[in-house]
């Protein structure tokens, strides 16, 4: 293969994989419009971003870390320690005593600092009567959220990869639920009884749940707003 083809080829690789002008900006991610949703669930790179993004929202430390502090601390409890032969003789090689305590000082630090902006509480606390604790990441709506023209059919999400079902819950600006269901898909299909219940002008909230196969919450959308506009 000539030098030619190998710069032709990463160029196909970078077209096919690379972000184009239609692709989703991240700050968008928390609320994603069904325009959005469509072009995410049909691009490679935005659909690698937004999996990304939900991981470092997730806010979960990797399995290895504590183990990582725990090596870091006692090394350098043991190389501070006494050494009656370093007394004897104070010559040591610097790569090996003082740069290396440097350095493992420093990751030392990098670490903490990292602990403290990471495992922060979730926003959202949970809901009354709800004694399950999570540490999860958000749900993103795709519909229907702000002012619409017809009253919605349904009631569409992005999945989470962790959740086995999915609860939703409707309710008045006041509070007062007008309809729940549970879904294993990342929509839900309303009754017509409801859909009639959505009179122009009329505001209205409505919130999911995901959970994982124990029924513990693993994410949540946040509260959600929407009204049909009343026809001039």
């Amino acid at each position: 293969m000539s030098p030619q083809d190998g710069i032709r080829g990463r160029e196909l690789l970078q077209a096919a994989i690379g972000p184009t002008a239609e692709c989703v900006p991240i700050e968008r991610f928390a609320s994603l419009s069904a325009n959005e949703l469509a072009h995410v669930e049909r691009c490679a790179h935005c659909e690698a971003e937004l999996s990304l993004w939900q991981q470092f929202e997730a806010n979960e430390p990797s399995a290895d870390e504590g183990a990582a502090v725990q090596w870091i601390a006692t090394e350098l409890a043991r190389r501070r320690a006494p050494n009656s032969a370093a007394i004897r003789a104070p010559r040591f090689n610097w790569f090996g005593g003082r740069a290396f305590a440097a350095l493992a000082a420093g990751l030392l630090v990098m670490v903490a600092i990292g602990y403290s902006v990471i495992d922060r509480e979730p926003s959202i606390g949970a809901l009354p009567g709800d004694v399950s604790t999570y540490r999860g990441s958000a749900i993103h709506v795709a519909e229907p959220v702000g002012d619409l023209t017809a009253a919605p059919e349904r009631l569409r999400w992005l999945p989470h990869s962790a959740a086995a079902r999915y609860d939703v819950v409707i309710h008045e600006i006041d509070g007062t639920t007008i309809w729940s269901g549970s879904s294993t898909a990342p929509e839900v299909t309303l009754p017509r009884s409801v859909i009639t219940q959505f009179a122009p002008g009329r505001s209205l909230t409505w919130e999911v749940t995901a959970r994982d196969p124990s029924g513990a919450i693993v994410a949540r959308s946040g509260t959600q707003r929407f009204r049909v506009v009343p026809r001039s």
